[in-house]
């Protein structure tokens, strides 16, 4: 393989069998953004936001606004599942399972933040299995449909005249984190990308036989006959990526985990930029730690170079 072949032909090829995988979604629709209610906090502002995503669609979403000059960049935020329906968006905010409310840390640091409420969370709470199901047989897949309203938002973020488009993040933790790593591989406008405790292979799953350890929303039918993980995160390439996992995480098995990094690698190497993708691994469950976290700020703030709040 070479780097034109990979640029011109293999990649290319493989976004779009993956997109097939995923199956249908609803026709797009224009964003028609509307804000609902603004609260000031100490060097940030909260927008409670909304925007069309499918025909007849209507994404709710939280944006941070850091009181800090100019366009700033920005950072998509994918909240995790913990099995509580309850909570989505607002996990930026009050933290949920995991995973602490990281929203004030990310704004004050000089970013905007836009999370959404992924289907069958927050306020659009409802039976995942049954929506999982209902998608099914209408040749739709619920992964798909939670990374149509994410795309959806990166369109939103593109939008706003705070944003710098030219430094939008990804960000999440468990199945924010697959969903940030997917979403990265499918769309060239996310420019850098942290993953935590939400990346191994299929098979190691399931030769650890850990498939239940995530839930409905993470398996694709025939996926396998496509591609495996290493070959989604191959096309985040050459663009900066940064995974975070637990050494005692049982959903995500460090076998796994490693051949991911040994593969993509390859085609890192072969674009010209290995360093860009960067694995570490922490004496933990699947948590996001203190070590995490400043991993986490230190990759973003290299790449995409906020300015941070001063408070006065």
């Amino acid at each position: 393989m070479t780097k034109r072949r990979w640029m011109s032909r293999d990649a290319p090829r493989l976004r779009r069998s993956l997109r097939n995988l995923l199956g249908e979604t609803l026709p797009r629709a224009p964003l028609r953004p509307q804000v609902h209610r603004r609260e000031e906090r100490l060097g940030f502002t909260i927008e409670q936001v909304s925007f069309g995503s499918g025909k007849g669609i209507r994404v709710p979403a939280l944006f941070l606004l850091p009181h800090v000059n100019g366009r700033k960049p920005a950072l998509l935020y994918c909240h995790n599942h913990s099995h509580d329906y309850a909570w989505g968006k607002g996990e930026i905010l009050e933290g949920k399972g995991r995973m602490p409310p990281i929203g004030p840390i990310l704004a004050r640091a000089g970013y905007c933040v836009l999370a959404i409420d992924a289907w069958c969370f927050g306020e659009r709470r409802a039976d995942e299995s049954a929506t999982a199901k209902t998608f099914l047989l209408q040749g739709r897949t619920l992964w798909g449909m939670m990374l149509a309203d994410e795309l959806a938002a990166l369109d939103y973020l593109e939008m706003r005249r705070e944003v710098d488009a030219r430094r939008i993040g990804c960000f999440g933790f468990s199945m924010g984190s697959t969903k940030s790593w997917w979403l990265a591989a499918l769309d060239s406008r996310i420019r850098t990308v942290v993953g935590a405790c939400g990346l191994t292979t299929y098979r190691a799953l399931i030769e650890a036989g850990a498939l239940n350890r995530h839930g409905i929303y993470f398996y694709v039918p025939r996926i396998l006959q496509v591609a495996e993980v290493y070959d989604i995160v191959s096309l985040i390439a050459p663009r900066p990526f940064l995974s975070l996992s637990g050494e005692e995480d049982g959903a995500s098995p460090l076998e796994g985990v490693r051949e991911v990094h040994r593969k993509a690698g390859q085609v890192y190497k072969l674009l010209g930029e290995r360093r860009n993708l960067s694995g570490r691994m922490f004496p933990a469950a699947h948590e996001f730690t203190d070590a995490m976290l400043q991993d986490t700020l230190g990759w973003f703030r290299r790449h995409l170079r906020p300015s941070p709040f001063v408070s006065p």
